[in-house]
């Protein structure tokens, strides 16, 4: 029998390059481990729609901290609880946001351990998308802390679909609109076959799967758990 060695927590750097593709739909480019999911954030944060039409996958599970909850809640309030991974796009207001605009597919893997307390709205493993399918991905063993619209796998979206995804762990804001799957959803948005299974505290307004969401927005299969 040979041993099985986990995956190494990430050690807070951002790859030089992803792990193969070039952003096509025949040849999406590979994220393999929590360096290049990094990467990731920082060329969508870059600008210039980048990420328009690009195709990006998950090879493997990701473990950005191990075990992350259970640390104590002091240490995770106080940023101390491990390494803080930005999200994915960003946002400061609907007339300023650089969002992903792409496909991500996480093809079943797993991301555990995102650490997210930095003080600010819209944390989430993406902070914003637009035009974006995210799809097939569990993140895990994770926590969130901040302001207005916190979710476990997008933050604001516009005319974007998330389908086959979860989020296990705790979500806290000092604001409204948290929720478990999704913070704000606009436009001809979808979320489909989602669940939570999570703590979830705010000052007003929270939802298990989805905060708030535009008239034109359309939730299929969701569940909670608490």
């Amino acid at each position: 029998l040979f041993a099985v060695s986990a995956r190494a927590a990430w050690d807070g750097t951002v790859a030089s390059a992803y792990a193969g593709g070039d952003g096509s739909k025949a040849n999406p480019y590979q994220i393999s481990n929590a360096n290049e999911l990094a990467k990731l954030a920082e060329d969508v944060k870059a600008g210039n729609n980048w990420s328009r039409g690009k195709y990006f996958v998950l090879t493997a599970d990701i473990v950005i901290n191990d075990n992350l909850l259970g640390n104590t809640t002091s240490a995770l309030e106080g940023q101390t609880a491990g390494k803080l991974f930005n999200p994915i796009g960003t946002f400061s207001s609907y007339d300023s946001y650089v969002p992903f605009m792409g496909v991500f597919d996480g093809q079943g893997h797993t991301i555990s351990g995102m650490y997210q307390a930095i003080f600010v709205a819209n944390d989430a493993l993406f902070a914003a998308v637009e035009d974006a399918v995210i799809k097939n991905v569990c993140v895990k063993d994770s926590y969130i802390y901040g302001g207005k619209y916190c979710a476990g796998i997008v933050s604001f979206g516009v005319n974007s679909q998330i389908r086959n995804c979860s989020f296990e762990g705790t979500i806290k804001s000092w604001e409204w609109y948290a929720a478990g799957i999704a913070g704000q959803l606009l436009g001809d948005s979808k979320v489909q076959n989602c669940y939570a299974k999570c703590n979830i505290n705010a000052k007003n307004y929270l939802g298990g799967i989805i905060g708030i969401v535009g008239k034109d927005t359309i939730l299929e299969e969701g569940r909670n758990i608490y």
